[in-house]
């Protein structure tokens, strides 16, 4: 598996993306694999299943990658944390 699936949900996503095209759609799945266990803990599923059922909203990624419940990261607004992401998504490539 390469790449794990970014899903950009309701009318401020989709606005959002309308927006800004260069928006990825996935990230490395090296990025994420790390975080199978919180993502198993998070969702009751690992992350290949989770890719294969169309993958996990930005929010719902960092979530994962902070070691933390999806519910802490909800009210974060898909641009902020399309953003967070990309940072994240920075560091990891310099490494």
């Amino acid at each position: 598996m390469e790449k794990f699936t970014l899903m950009y949900l309701g009318r401020e996503a989709e606005q959002a993306i309308r927006d800004n095209p260069h928006w990825p759609r996935n990230v490395p799945w090296g990025f994420v694999a790390p975080y199978d266990d919180q993502a198993k803990r998070n969702h009751s599923q690992s992350l290949e299943t989770l890719n294969r059922r169309g993958g996990l909203a930005p929010q719902e990624l960092l979530a994962v990658i902070h070691g933390k419940s999806w519910r802490e990261f909800i009210k974060v607004s898909t641009p902020d944390a399309v953003m967070q992401i990309l940072d994240l998504l920075g560091k990891w490539e310099s490494t």
